[in-house]
């Protein structure tokens, strides 16, 4: 079954994207694979993911115009961190290496009828050719100057030094492999091999070996050419140890993210349970609750970096370029963090160098770098440190400049080791019980994932014990458009006797939208989909409902499908109902998508109060409901 395959081979099979091709051969890698040649390709794979090793196997492979094309296969069993095993290929066209070989084949049959023009014409042969007898160790009949350059050994010396018998070269652990390869040649008249042939002056070299059987009246010979991949199998064996380093961070992670997750949810029930046994203590209850909030918020912090960095991967990420004052804004995020760094007993620290504020950017990716950086800092200074955060303006050009965002801190450091891999996805020098600090070892690789995106760079100067500076450094463009700004008295609007229709499937997240809406004046009635909600809504008077907050992932009916037919609705007045997204989906193509359809805004969850009436607010005064 297949498993994952890179653009470049998606291109040259003519496929645009990996579910096309995988459904187009239902899933099965053999179902490419020219029926002449699948036994022999069965039998190398098979091989290999059963004793290890590499491989090579020459094959055609059918494109999605149902064309065929000739390709070498070298590989490498690995093992994944579920405890299977995968085999990892790399794939290279040869349909015009085979085309030659054929043609060079049958001029063969030619050319050696005549000693002299043969030995003219295999002299200057690419790589190194060489001709063997169909005899037990395969002795030379015939090798020129690029089979001395390809092994390093001249003609008196594998004479000398190896009875002039080809399998004597041969790297004794790979002779196997070589008389398995002969066998192939037997039965289908050519075959692939990689294998160690012994080095002049110790060791050996890795070779690719394409060798075909000719017969000449009622003799025959092996036909074969050598290619040093020495350098091939060595970038193999490094993307072999990568992709077990891989898997290897992908199991810690999971191991060190299961712990993490386990120990806010395990301080949320307690606490929840102490609330419950200490009902009629206003004190414990009040700390319960505060100490269940910051579990929470640690639960949404690793879940959101999990969330960022899988649609990042996945390419569905995108710059939202808006007007930004990147004075205000990083002012807005040492507010942020202030309150936490006096609780923590960390100095806190602003400094800006900013001539030119005003500029085009991403705010939500620039807020997600800093915060990471500061929660960062924050968790890894001890009481009485200090973390420094800031902003410089560098290199203007009149068009826009490189905006510098550092953080430094004198917190516990990194070593030189770790800072060689601290970008790198699910890594941490430490886990949680070792340092004490719970985290998802994302937190560095979504910065430097949303840097990329925005063609910055990222650079950490660090040491054991002497803090750490983080600098991101991203090109922005300067806007000509001032940033919009929240007027205080969106916040005064008056919610009193207005009615919500609340679409929910869930009950718990129905009760907590109930307490919210009601708190704020709103009278509160219930649709658990989108088919009732529009039942509900055929059934009341015109201008009965002022609102609809609507889940989108719900059964029957989901928050897509009712928004387009309420909109479609010829009743107009709840066609043109204010239709406002409730969704744990919070990714700004999610947003663009609840737009898209009809809908009038987009509150996130978990659900914040203020956010949630800030975007009633401002729904109502753009259709000029003011107070």
């Amino acid at each position: 079954p297949l498993s994952y395959v890179n653009r470049q081979l998606l291109d040259v099979l003519g496929y645009e994207n990996l579910e096309e091709f995988s459904n187009d051969i239902d899933g099965l890698v053999f179902n490419t694979i020219h029926p002449d040649d699948v036994d022999r390709v069965t039998k190398d794979l098979t091989k290999c993911a059963q004793n290890g090793g590499f491989f090579e196997t020459t094959y055609r492979m059918r494109k999605k115009d149902q064309t065929w094309f000739w390709i070498v296969s070298r590989g490498t069993r690995i093992k994944t961190n579920r405890g299977i095993y995968a085999l990892l290929c790399v794939i290279t066209d040869m349909t015009e290496f085979v085309k030659r070989q054929n043609e060079t084949n049958k001029q063969n049959e030619l050319l050696l009828r005549n000693e002299l023009t043969s030995q003219a014409v295999l002299e200057r042969m690419p790589g190194g050719y060489h001709r063997c007898a169909n005899l037990d160790g395969w002795p030379f009949l015939y090798f020129g100057s690029s089979f001395e350059e390809i092994t390093g050994w001249t003609k008196e010396e594998i004479e000398k030094e190896f009875n002039n018998l080809f399998i004597n070269m041969v790297y004794s652990e790979d002779i196997p492999v070589c008389e398995s390869v002969i066998k192939d040649i037997e039965e289908y008249g050519y075959g692939n091999a990689v294998y160690r042939l012994k080095k002049k002056g110790g060791g050996y070299i890795w070779v690719s070996d394409s060798t075909m059987i000719v017969n000449i009246g009622d003799e025959s010979f092996y036909h074969g050419v050598l290619a040093d991949v020495s350098d091939q199998i060595e970038e193999m064996e490094r993307a072999k140890k990568q992709a077990e380093a891989s898997s290897l961070a992908k199991s810690t992670f999971l191991f060190n993210a299961s712990h993490d997750i386990r120990t806010p949810m395990n301080a949320i029930q307690g606490f929840a349970h102490i609330i419950e046994e200490n009902a009629d203590n206003g004190v414990i209850v009040k700390d319960s609750i505060k100490k269940i909030i910051q579990s929470s918020q640690t639960l949404m912090t690793l879940l959101n970096d999990v969330l960022d960095l899988s649609r990042i991967e996945r390419g569905k990420d995108k710059i939202d370029a808006q007007p930004i004052d990147m004075v205000e804004h990083t002012a807005k995020l040492y507010e942020m963090f202030v309150g936490e760094m006096e609780q923590a007993d960390v100095e806190f620290i602003m400094k800006n160098s900013i001539k030119h504020p005003l500029v085009l950017g991403d705010e939500l990716k620039l807020t997600r770098i800093a915060m990471n950086l500061l929660s960062n800092a924050r968790k890894f200074t001890p009481s009485g440190g200090t973390v420094t955060f800031g902003v410089n303006e560098e290199n203007f050009n009149g068009d826009g400049a490189d905006y510098c965002l550092y953080v430094r801190d004198t917190g516990i450091g990194m070593s030189d080791e770790f800072q060689k891999r601290a970008f790198e996805q699910f890594e941490r020098e430490r886990s949680s019980t070792e340092s004490g600090v719970m985290g998802s070892g994302l937190g560095l690789a979504i910065i430097k994932r949303f840097t990329d995106l925005m063609g910055g760079e990222c650079n950490i100067e660090s040491s054991i014990g002497h803090g750490t500076e983080i600098t991101v450094r991203i090109p922005l463009k300067l806007s000509s458009v001032s940033v919009p700004v929240i007027k205080p008295e969106m916040l005064d609007f008056s919610f009193a006797g207005k009615r919500i229709l609340l679409v929910e499937d869930n009950d718990f997240n129905r009760e907590i939208a109930r307490y919210v809406f009601e708190n704020a004046g709103f009278e509160v009635d219930e649709a658990e989909n989108g088919v009732v909600c529009i039942d509900k809504l055929n059934e009341s008077p015109d201008g009965y409902y002022d609102f609809i907050l609507m889940d989108i992932q719900m059964p029957i009916m989901d928050g897509y499908v009712a928004t387009a037919e309420i909109r479609n609705h010829l009743n107009p007045y709840i066609a043109n109902i204010p239709i406002i997204a409730m969704t744990a989906n919070a990714f700004e193509s999610d947003k663009e998508k609840c737009l898209k359809v009809g809908m009038n805004g987009h509150i996130g969850k978990p659900l914040d109060a203020q956010a949630v009436l800030k975007e009633f607010a401002r729904v109502l005064e753009k259709q000029g409901e003011k107070k």
